[in-house]
């Protein structure tokens, strides 16, 4: 995790089902050794995704910002303070029944939308490590980590 959240001390992430196709894209910076920025992003590039595209300069979102189901399927409260390599995690039966879904019908994963509910603040930036960040900073402890459980 990155990003001093500004003034706020506490902020809840949802996690809801995508159900849109969407493509990673290749613009920005992801072998940066810092994570922060302005706000205003990279500029776009074929096969990004965006506020607007799936994968531009061709799909669309129908919904700006992502077609999602409405209901979360998981919710975290992170409360500051907030620093570079701390452990976050969700777990629901929302998560577990999507995972299996996957399972069962691979097309129908398109992945999850982390959202925070402060995401109309310009100032309440809070970011996570990709894999390429962990790696520019020769630090694998900071790349994300999907770990399922089966019982």
């Amino acid at each position: 995790m990155g990003g001093d959240g500004s003034n706020y001390p506490s902020r809840t992430i949802r996690v809801y089902h995508l159900t849109t196709d969407w493509n990673e894209g290749s613009s920005g910076s992801p072998t940066s050794p810092t994570i922060g920025g302005t706000g205003q992003g990279y500029t776009i590039s074929t096969g990004d995704t965006s506020w607007h595209y799936t994968n531009y300069s061709g799909s669309t979102w129908t919904n700006l910002g992502g077609d999602f189901n409405a209901t979360e399927i998981a919710s975290t409260t992170f409360t500051s303070p907030f620093s570079v390599g701390q452990t976050d995690s969700w777990s629901s039966s929302g998560m577990v029944n999507d995972v299996q879904g996957w399972v069962s019908n691979h097309s129908s994963y398109h992945g999850w939308l982390i959202k925070s509910d402060l995401e109309t603040s310009a100032t309440s930036f809070l970011g996570w490590w990709t894999i390429d960040g962990a790696n520019a900073n020769s630090n694998s402890s900071l790349q994300p980590i999907l770990h399922v459980e089966w019982h």
